[in-house]
């Protein structure tokens, strides 16, 4: 081994002894986190990409892409069913408006549903 070969293997090794403790504690935290990728997710496949894409655009820690696999914590993934659900609640109840409204026009009497 060469003396430039030596001193950059020495200067690696100090350097992983430096970062060692570092990268024990990140993996010792990501063991408790529960990831959830897109195969998995009660939000189905394109909603969950793009929930994905979003919060890492946003620098989001809570989403990650690793290969194919497009992964949200546990927490971040209850997040975005409880914002796809006050979406789809203030949907219904627009709707629901306007089908009243309409049937008022028409002189319709809606039968039905959950009103």
């Amino acid at each position: 081994m060469s003396q430039a070969d030596q001193s950059a293997f020495d200067l690696l090794r100090a350097l992983a002894k430096t970062l060692a403790p570092f990268v024990a504690e990140q993996l010792k935290e990501s063991k408790h986190i529960e990831w959830i990728d897109q195969r998995e997710s009660q939000l189905g496949k394109r909603r969950h990409i793009n929930a994905v894409r979003r919060r890492m655009a946003a620098n989001d820690p809570e989403a990650r892409i690793v290969g194919r696999r497009h992964l949200l914590t546990s927490a971040a993934h209850e997040d975005e069913l409880e914002r796809i659900g006050a979406r789809n609640v203030e949907r219904t109840e627009e709707n629901n408006e306007r089908a009243d409204s309409v049937a008022e026009e028409l002189g319709l009497r809606l039968v039905g549903g959950k009103r």
